[in-house]
């Protein structure tokens, strides 16, 4: 139970009497407190919600209805002296930073500095590819001719050739046949390789072989068409430096033939030699006949 106490006026005190002695069918009356002498008017069973600690007045309509009274205040009074500053509060909790703020504008370019000291110096860099050659430059002025040297020794003597000559004693046309390859030889219709053959001494290199006619008779130049070939044969199966003897009237080969100088023939110590003469073309009606003179070179090999 709440109790609300009003200030001991007179109408408080008034209703405070009366309010005991009315029946509830007389509500709508007017209550009239009348307290005793140094006694006080309650209210009980005031709502909850209607407590509070304002005074309550007479209206100014006839003053005889309650209300709430004006606010209690009398004259202003005189402002009193400034009390003394309180202590710093503690300091409040940063506030949130603002939102960035537009970009100045550029302030004007500072002098220059001064340089400062050079950089140890960096490492050498790899040699770069070689350029493009350039163009070819003029040429120079021939220069002045030197001296002439001074002869230089005399060379070794070189080695002396060695000259074969063979000859046919008698007729030795109109036939195969061989002759020995130095000195005098009987000719033989089909005289063997074999039978005539030399074998060589030293090792040399044959060349400059050279033939001709001797001791003709009558019947001589060789008919059109007629020729004998003289050759150096070795080892009875090649002949070598072969010269021909024909009819021929735009040379001296009706009678001689040679230097043959190529191919030349290289000749080792032991090879087998012999001059060939081939006349089988040569007709005998005309009975010609002739000696064969054939010479030929051999220069030593080194």
């Amino acid at each position: 139970m709440n109790n609300k106490e009003f200030s001991k006026t007179p109408l408080v005190l008034a209703m405070a009497l009366v309010l005991p002695c009315i029946s509830s069918g007389a509500m709508a009356a007017d209550i009239i407190l009348a307290p005793p002498a140094g006694g006080s008017v309650t209210i009980n069973t005031l709502p909850t919600g209607a407590t509070g600690s304002n005074h309550v007045c007479f209206t100014s309509a006839g003053g005889s209805q309650l209300g709430q009274c004006a606010p209690d205040s009398g004259p202003t009074g005189a402002t009193g002296a400034t009390g003394a500053t309180g202590p710093t509060g503690a300091t409040g909790a940063t506030g949130a930073t603002g939102a960035t703020g537009a970009t100045g504008a550029t302030g004007s370019t500072g002098a220059t500095g001064t340089n400062g000291a050079n950089g140890a110096t960096g490492d050498t860099g790899a040699t770069g590819a070689t350029g493009a050659t350039g163009a070819t430059g003029a040429t120079g002025d021939t220069g002045a001719t030197g001296a002439t040297g001074a002869t230089g020794a005399t060379g070794a003597t070189g080695p002396t050739s060695h000259i074969f000559m063979a000859r046919s004693v008698g007729d030795a046309i109109g036939y195969d046949t061989n002759l020995l390859p130095l000195g005098a030889t009987v000719p033989v219709i089909g005289a063997s390789f074999t039978s005539v053959e030399m074998r060589m001494p030293v090792a040399c290199v044959a060349n400059w072989l050279n033939a001709w006619f001797v001791q003709r008779n009558s019947q001589f130049p060789l008919d059109a068409g007629e020729s004998v070939v003289v050759s150096l044969r070795v080892n009875d199966t090649t002949n070598v430096l072969s010269c021909t003897l024909d009819n021929s009237t735009t040379s001296a080969n009706d009678y001689a033939c040679g230097p043959v100088t190529s191919p030349t023939a290289n000749l080792a110590i032991g090879d087998r030699v012999a001059i060939n003469i081939d006349s089988t073309g040569v007709s005998l009606i005309n009975k010609e006949t002739a000696n064969v003179i054939v010479s030929w070179l051999c220069v030593p090999t080194p």
